[in-house]
């Protein structure tokens, strides 16, 4: 079965020297929006902190083959929040503090479901643009141009939105470039937008702008939020020890945002239940999990979320609710079928021991559901 683009996305990547030459990175930044007034300060010490899961590692990095990372001297960062969405712009510099040569693995890890829509790199005098081919082809490129000692920015999407570049050469004593763009859904107006610092080393320079639309929550006035549309931090010699954290709605306040361009839509709505009709009990319970090599990252705390929502579920299935668990990624297997009540530790450690590997078919699957009846 043909899969839809967005299954495609994670084996798609991005080859800067595929296309010409893009303008200079000025010229590139008159694009981001700026605002009316001069940017408020941005309050650094307002933000909660110890708040990033350091499970995650560092939020970016450019290591060299023998394992070595290369210093990570500045960042320029430009975000705008318009609920619900939101777009970011960063500008990474790496220096090269070697005496040789080397490749470089770029690395970093992008919220769920962000959509990468530019990655570039400066080489020599100008920035290189990227853009999207199919991944063998990818690949060809980039194993041609390292005989020509061309810089081909290799960018590809890995499991649980985690995105590995592959850059060369990057020359003794030289301070790599790097441009990285992506746009995101703001799903829950009770999760705020987060830009992740913490782990980064010390900076020589930070350069930080966030523009706010309507949607964005008021705060401290020195902080994201507050009645300015705009706020700004530049710092040299600077640590970050926390993250960046934009609440997107006050306590109680109306969480239904849209944005409308032309004929398009984007909306977070809220389905309210008719107050009169009591919800029919739970009698049957079918549940496809996928464990397909795009659910790697992470995919333990998945499985113990799947248990929490069953252990939740039984307190309103009705008397001997009936419950099929099955896993899929090229194939479907039941891990248990039985009631809800004897749903426990035993089927997830099942769950866990088919670990997440190879592709999704999500046909095979609904097809599995069909021929076993009951609710998805």
């Amino acid at each position: 079965m043909k899969r839809a683009l967005a299954h495609l996305l994670p084996l798609i990547p991005l080859v800067a020297a595929a296309c010409g030459p893009a303008p200079d990175p000025a010229s590139a930044r008159a694009n981001t929006p700026s605002p009316v007034a001069s940017p408020v300060r941005f309050d650094w010490a307002a933000q909660p902190a110890g708040n990033a899961e350091p499970t995650l590692g560092p939020p970016v990095s450019l290591t060299t083959p023998d394992g070595n990372r290369l210093a990570m001297v500045a960042l320029d960062a430009r975000v705008v929040v318009e609920d619900p969405l939101a777009f970011t712009e960063l500008r990474y510099l790496f220096r090269n503090p070697g005496a040789r040569l080397v490749e470089g693995r770029f690395e970093t890890i992008l919220p769920a479901g962000a959509a990468v829509s530019r990655f570039a790199m400066r080489i020599g005098n100008r920035v290189q643009e990227g853009e999207v081919v199919e991944a063998t082809k990818a690949t060809r490129v980039y194993e041609a141009f390292l005989h020509r000692q061309v810089d081909p920015a290799l960018l590809e999407k890995q499991p649980g939105n985690r995105f590995q570049a592959r850059v060369f050469p990057i020359f003794p004593g030289e301070v790599k470039e790097i441009f990285l763009s992506y746009s995101q859904e703001l799903a829950r107006a009770d999760e705020p937008y987060r830009l992740r610092l913490r782990g980064m080393p010390r900076l020589d320079a930070l350069d930080l702008r966030i523009f706010l639309g309507a949607g964005a929550a008021p705060g401290p006035t020195t902080s994201p939020g507050a009645a300015s549309p705009a706020f700004g931090l530049y710092e040299r010699g600077f640590l970050p020890d926390r993250d960046i954290v934009v609440p997107l709605a006050r306590p109680g306040e109306e969480q239904e945002r849209a944005l409308r361009s032309g004929t398009k839509v984007v909306a977070r709505v809220t389905p309210l239940p008719e107050e009169k009709q009591a919800p029919a009990p739970l009698r049957g319970l079918l549940v496809l999990v996928d464990t397909s090599a795009s659910r790697a990252f992470g995919f333990g705390a998945q499985v113990r979320w799947l248990g929490s929502l069953l252990d939740s579920l039984r307190q309103s299935a009705g008397p001997g609710a009936a419950l099929r668990v099955a896993c899929f990624d090229q194939g479907v297997a039941d891990v248990y079928r039985g009631d809800l009540a004897g749903f426990g530790p035993q089927a997830l450690e099942a769950i866990k021991a088919r670990g997440p590997l190879g592709a999704s078919d999500l046909e095979k699957a609904l097809d599995h559901a069909a021929r076993g009846g009951g609710r998805i």
